[in-house]
């Protein structure tokens, strides 16, 4: 890219080329543009890392306690309604007819 720049010493203006990222020189904005790129990778990347050991902590937690998991929980269907319901529940919440 080429501008025009005044030098006092000379009574014309001058051209002169500014350096581009091809040629070795990178302007203020492109620096910012290229750490901006870094921050965000960087960003992405601790989310990638977090949600992993995350998953990995709460897959070792299932595997020391498996029964405290809530899909264990065993169901009753009520004979007079049909609603399921837990198994430790003395009546159908429904209809509130006894547990056989």
């Amino acid at each position: 890219m080429r501008m025009l720049y005044y030098i006092p010493d000379q009574p014309v203006f001058t051209v002169r080329k500014m350096p581009n990222c091809f040629e070795g020189g990178y302007s203020m904005g492109e620096f910012v543009l290229w750490l901006f790129a870094v921050a965000i990778i960087c960003f992405v990347l601790y989310l990638v890392i977090r949600a992993a050991v995350r998953d990995g902590i709460l897959a070792a937690e299932q595997r020391k306690h498996p029964d405290s998991r809530p899909d264990s929980i065993a169901n009753v269907t009520c004979p007079h309604c049909g609603k399921q319901y837990e198994a430790n529940a003395p009546y159908c919440p429904r209809c509130g007819h006894p547990k056989p």
